[in-house]
Formats: C-alpha cells, sequence, structure tokens
C-alpha cells in the first residue's frame, strides 16, 4: 500500500478531472496511449514523455520538456497545448478543436482542421502543414516556412513583423 505504479510503455493512461501531474524531475514518463482527459492536465517542465502510440489531448498539455510518440500522432481534440520556449514534439500534431500554442519545436506535420493555432517567435515546424478549417495566427517575429503547406480552408492571419514563405505552398 502507499506504492505507486509508474506507468511503462504498453500501459493505457488517462489523466481525469481534476487531476494535475507533473512529471518527476530526472524521469522519462512512459506510456501506451495517453489521454488527457477535459478538465485534467500534464504539466512536463523539462523532462521526457515518451509514448507509444497515440496522444489525445482534451484537457491540457504544457510542455517545456521533450515529447515523443513513436507509432503514432498527437491530436488535439478540444483541449490546448502549450509548447514552450524549451519544448520538442517529435510528433505529427493534429488539432480538430482547441488551441495550439506553438513557442518551442514540432519535429513533424501539422495539421489543422479546426480550433485555433498560435505560431510565436522563436517557433519552429520542420514537417508540412495542411490547414484545412480553423484559424494560424503568426505573431510579430515570427518567421514561418509555408514552402510545402496545403491551405484549402480556414484562416492563416499574419502579424505585422512576422515573415512568412510561402513560395511553393499549394492555397486554393
Amino acid at each position: 500500500t502507499g506504492q505507486q505504479k509508474k506507468p511503462t510503455s504498453n500501459d493505457e493512461v488517462r489523466i481525469i478531472n481534476p487531476h494535475t501531474i507533473y512529471i518527476e524531475e530526472g524521469y522519462t514518463a512512459e506510456a501506451g496511449n495517453l489521454t488527457i482527459q477535459p478538465g485534467g492536465t500534464l504539466n512536463n517542465n523539462g523532462q521526457s514523455l515518451e509514448v507509444t502510440y497515440d496522444i489525445t489531448i482534451e484537457g491540457t498539455l504544457n510542455n517545456s520538456g521533450t515529447i515523443t510518440t513513436t507509432n503514432g500522432i498527437l491530436t488535439i481534440d478540444n483541449g490546448t497545448l502549450n509548447n514552450q520556449t524549451n519544448g520538442t514534439i517529435n510528433a505529427d500534431v493534429s488539432i480538430s478543436g482547441g488551441t495550439l500554442t506553438n513557442s518551442g519545436t514540432i519535429n513533424g506535420n501539422l495539421t489543422v482542421s479546426g480550433g485555433t493555432v498560435n505560431i510565436n517567435q522563436g517557433s519552429s515546424i520542420t514537417g508540412t502543414i495542411t490547414i484545412n478549417e480553423g484559424t494560424v495566427n503568426i505573431a510579430a517575429g515570427a518567421v514561418v516556412d509555408f514552402t510545402t503547406a496545403t491551405i484549402d480552408g480556414g484562416t492563416v492571419e499574419i502579424d505585422a513583423g512576422a515573415v512568412v514563405d510561402f513560395t511553393t505552398a499549394t492555397i486554393t
């Protein structure tokens, strides 16, 4: 009794309302699948989170560490992902509702089919950006490469002072 089992790469992990979970310092957190339910919060303050399959965010994920999905995708489904300045996400990211604020690095593709994406100064997205619906806000000072982007819906709002390269983007 009193002993807590730390999840492994085979475990289904759910963070439920009203729980807030912090990844322990010096620890690499693992899960098979991770779901942050509405009202649940995961704070990754500089640590590593390795998920074998999918991450689904319906609550809140605050990241200033490293998040990796090996065989899955990170989906924001009416939740909030704050990828802070020192945050790195090694995964394809899909948002269908909610908010993604990126001030760090996303090493993967970004698909926007709803919700709001805020791209801040100093952030990076290394994969292809696809915008079908939703809103993408590009902050002053941000430099964004949309050369491989596909935009066939939604809204892209660019603040004065932002630099966006649409040279070879597909815009319909």
